[in-house]
């Protein structure tokens, strides 16, 4: 180790134990602990929220963490979301971002990000094209593999027995957006309602 690094880390020793015995205003404390408290009971709130709204039961990723049913993803389900992303918006942006401690300064912005890209897909109705080339609402539900538990499997044939709803709430919504000219371009998809056909044969070739 160098002498220079060593006198340097003194240094930044010195600086540091200074720097402790300097304490910060009792009021600023306040106003730090009570924003990051407000922050975090906000986000904390949201996310459970957002689980309950997709239909997941832990935290586990996939199929795993699903719960037994299909989330709604009809048009009054969808307001329903914009109005709670709206009014979650409005309430971080009343939390002052200055009074935030650095690391909730960052957890802050993160947040409006999301917030404002959820809110925007809402408000554009993007749900209103549920597929494209390579990705369709109806292989959702198709394990990749079995489950560890029997709690899973019985939420999966919970989903299973939602799959009619959940089809129609998705057809209508195409069809809103074929209405408005929303949707992929026809190129694009060609060939892609070959995907579906296994899941209405009644046999083992059924994924």
């Amino acid at each position: 180790m160098s002498k220079s690094f060593v006198r340097c880390t003194l240094s930044s020793l010195v600086v540091c134990s200074v720097l402790v015995l300097v304490p910060a205003p009792a009021e600023t404390q306040r106003d730090t602990n009570s924003a990051d408290a407000r922050l975090r009971a906000l986000y904390t709130e949201e996310w459970n929220w957002r689980r309950q709204e997709m239909a997941r039961r832990s935290e586990q990723p996939g199929e795993e963490g699903a719960t037994d049913h299909f989330p709604r993803v009809n048009a009054a389900a969808q307001q329903a979301r914009l109005a709670y992303w709206t009014r979650t918006l409005a309430t971080l942006d009343s939390i002052p971002l200055d009074d935030l401690s650095p690391e909730e300064k960052v957890n802050a912005q993160v947040f409006r990000a999301s917030l404002r890209a959820f809110s925007n897909d809402l408000k554009f109705r993007i749900y209103e094209a549920p597929f494209n080339s390579d990705t369709f609402f109806w292989t959702d539900f198709t394990p990749r593999e079995g489950f560890a538990t029997v709690s899973g499997y019985r939420a999966y044939l919970g989903r299973l027995r939602d799959v009619p709803r959940y089809f129609d709430e998705q057809i209508a919504n195409m069809r809103a957006g074929l209405a408005r000219g929303f949707t992929v371009p026809r190129v694009s998809v060609v060939g892609r309602d070959k995907t579906i056909e296994p899941y209405v044969n009644g046999d083992a070739a059924n994924p």
